[in-house]
């Protein structure tokens, strides 16, 4: 269970608008519409994919702020978009009336969140991508935050990244991205120590160059592991250069600088 009741005022809704639209709904327990409308927006915000998120303010336990925007009626609910309080309504709205004023408040471009972080990162403003990824990514649904802000952290915290690409049925566009992570993750943590053979200490050199994210000189030992003894490991060599090149992309320089060799070393 999703868990949207307020922790912090600053951080859940004004800091988080700026990143994607918060709505907000005000209610109490004793409330009867709000046990009505509560169940009904979380429905929606699971099923949102990160377009949009939900924070629960129970007007019992903050009074200050209920008495801060003027709530004299609950269920209110209100949405917020780059700091600042954009649309509100009040009452058990029945559900296509809620998703007809999502709808409007909740625009093409803020639904595609992931999307915008991604052209965030590919224009090299990585802070921020990372915020935008980090925090939708906290959405158990939105499958495609998870999987690319697993990307990011790989290599920073290798748990982070499994436990975020745990019980996942990945869309076909992040299918190879998903898959290779979790080979990388997989010779990145072993279970078993290695098997004895000849390319042994090669490739376990490659494996703890990809570990410091040395991605050139490990493709390039891994490639050569290939060329002694291409089935070491249940070919493991192999898998692994593919998922480098998955996870980096096809237009990597890395990539096209190493596609070739990998292929001819597969046919030697």
């Amino acid at each position: 269970m999703v868990d949207f009741e307020i922790q912090d005022f600053q951080n859940d809704i004004v800091e988080a608008s700026y990143t994607v639209p918060v709505v907000v709904d005000f209610w109490a327990p004793w409330c009867g519409p709000c046990k009505i409308i509560g169940p009904v927006l979380e429905k929606l915000a699971q099923s949102a994919n990160g377009a949009w998120k939900l924070v629960k303010i129970n007007t019992d336990e903050n009074q200050e702020l209920a008495a801060q925007f003027g709530i004299r009626s609950i269920p209110m609910v209100m949405i917020f978009e780059n700091g600042e309080k954009k649309d509100e309504f009040i009452g058990a709205l029945p559900q296509p009336q809620i998703e007809a004023w999502l709808k409007k408040n909740v625009s093409t471009k803020q639904a595609s969140a992931v999307d915008t972080a991604l052209e965030l990162l590919a224009n090299g403003d990585y802070k921020s991508a990372v915020a935008m990824l980090s925090e939708l990514s906290q959405n158990p649904e939105d499958k495609r935050a998870r999987i690319h802000y697993a990307s990011i952290v790989l290599f920073e915290d290798l748990q982070l990244a499994a436990r975020l690409l745990e019980g996942i049925e990945p869309d076909k566009a992040e299918f190879e991205l998903f898959t290779a992570l979790n080979t990388l993750i997989s010779v990145l943590s072993p279970v078993k120590p290695l098997p004895d053979g000849a390319i042994k200490e090669k490739y376990s050199g490659a494996i703890e160059k990809l570990k410091l994210g040395e991605f050139e000189s490990t493709l390039a030992d891994l490639i050569e592991c290939i060329r002694e003894d291409r089935y070491y490991h249940d070919d493991s060599a192999r898998s692994v250069c593919i998922a480098i090149f998955k996870y980096l992309g096809e237009e990597h320089p890395i990539t096209v600088k190493y596609r070739r060799p990998f292929g001819s070393a597969l046919y030697i």
